[in-house]
């Protein structure tokens, strides 16, 4: 088993030591994160996985801009006062970081210059299923074995007291984590629920 996949695996089944796992289905749920694993590892880390939403030149724009952030952040840092620097309980943490930032900054240029022809224009899909229907059939996977793992039926609440009631609950916090694991750039709430609607679909079937 390479290093890659193990990562997954580690990755995928920390997302769900998040939550209560019925004691009757921990050696299951071991088997399932091997098989997510294994199932997504050629979709995660491709310059342009065109299985999912990302285009090529997403590429260019997320590159500029993380040396542009960087750049900020560093002229911050460089910047502050002596008496704001005297406050910091560890006053190495700033230079740490400067020499973080400059690091980045030389990483995501030299990302940019060795960027080719065309990875900095838009590609038509090559084809296979769409890639809006992989995401939701992974997060109808997730739904289903959310259910089976902890004995109860994913749901999702919004919490009014935070701007612009943001979804909350441990299933969209799993769909959220597992999003980000297989650098989906999509939005979990949105397939959360669509995965919630299509499970009480199937059920009341």
């Amino acid at each position: 088993m390479d290093s890659f996949k193990n990562q997954l695996i580690l990755d995928v089944r920390e997302a769900f030591a998040r939550l209560k796992i019925l004691d009757a289905e921990r050696s299951y749920l071991d088997s399932y994160v091997r098989d997510l694993a294994e199932s997504m590892r050629d979709v995660v880390h491709l310059p342009y996985p065109s299985n999912f939403s990302d285009k090529p030149q997403v590429l260019t724009t997320e590159l500029k801009r993380l040396s542009g952030k960087s750049q900020e952040l560093l002229k911050l840092l460089s910047n502050l006062h002596q008496t704001t620097i005297q406050a910091l309980p560890d006053v190495s943490a700033r230079i740490e970081l400067k020499l973080s930032c400059e690091k980045m900054i030389r990483a995501a240029e030299a990302a940019l210059e060795a960027l080719t022809p065309d990875q900095k224009i838009e590609v038509k899909n090559p084809g296979g299923r769409p890639p809006k229907k992989r995401v939701q059939q992974l997060a109808v996977n997730l739904a289903k074995h959310f259910e089976r793992l902890t004995g109860k039926r994913p749901t999702i609440t919004v919490d009014s007291t935070l701007e612009g009631n943001p979804a909350i609950g441990e299933f969209v916090r799993l769909v959220d984590d597992v999003f980000g694991i297989f650098q989906i750039k999509e939005n979990p709430e949105y397939f959360a629920r669509e995965a919630i609607k299509s499970l009480k679909e199937e059920t009341s079937q």
